[in-house]
């Protein structure tokens, strides 16, 4: 029996593919990665784990299956191993609209999302402070707005003494105790403002 070119190079890519990741699993972990997967009660393999994409499509599974927690913990991880890859990019608007969602859920109660997921996100924000110059405007304005009021106390008591935020004099507005617009302006060069009012 003669099997054409074509075909059998289709199952040689197709073993090889399969070997690669069946030896990913096998590999140990890069040290940290399992016990931040523990940390938030993830239990995946390495080859998942060493995987910013598997984790971000981890993430859209669990949440089309209606759990907006175990959705944003994936991506909470994604970041915590894998910080300014493309992924940590495309996973911050999910997890703003999750935490969101979970932080005005779980509201009448003193939670993770009032505390230890919170001063996460703060620090996920801080990275884009620190990449840039400019205030960022879209990043703020995706985490913030919409938000309790007293989110943004605590961001602004969360940014004392941080050097990313140093340069800038950050100012809040509300509504009916909400979050509507937040306002940044440089503290070292006075004529550069910014803003994150959705105008």
């Amino acid at each position: 029996m003669r099997i054409r070119l074509p075909v059998l190079l289709s199952l040689v890519l197709l073993l090889a593919g399969l070997g690669c990741a069946g030896l990913s699993n096998l590999l140990p972990c890069p040290e940290g990665f399992e016990a931040a997967a523990q940390a938030r009660g993830i239990d995946d393999s390495c080859g998942v784990l060493r995987n910013p994409r598997r984790l971000y499509e981890r993430s859209e599974a669990t949440h089309a299956q209606g759990d907006d927690a175990r959705a944003y913990d994936y991506l909470a991880l994604l970041h915590t191993l894998h910080p300014g890859s493309k992924e940590d990019d495309e996973a911050w608007v999910p997890a703003t609209r999750l935490f969101g969602r979970l932080n005005f859920a779980y509201r009448p109660q003193y939670n993770r999302w009032d505390t230890t997921e919170l001063q996460f996100m703060f620090g996920w924000l801080e990275t884009y402070f620190e990449r840039s110059d400019e205030f960022p405007h879209k990043q703020v304005d995706e985490l913030m707005r919409g938000l309790r009021w007293p989110v943004f106390q605590d961001f602004i008591a969360y940014t004392k003494g941080r050097p990313a935020f140093e340069r800038w004099k950050i100012s809040g507005e509300k509504d009916n105790g909400y979050i509507v617009s937040i306002t940044a302006v440089r503290t070292d060069a006075p004529a550069a403002a910014g803003s994150s009012n959705g105008g």
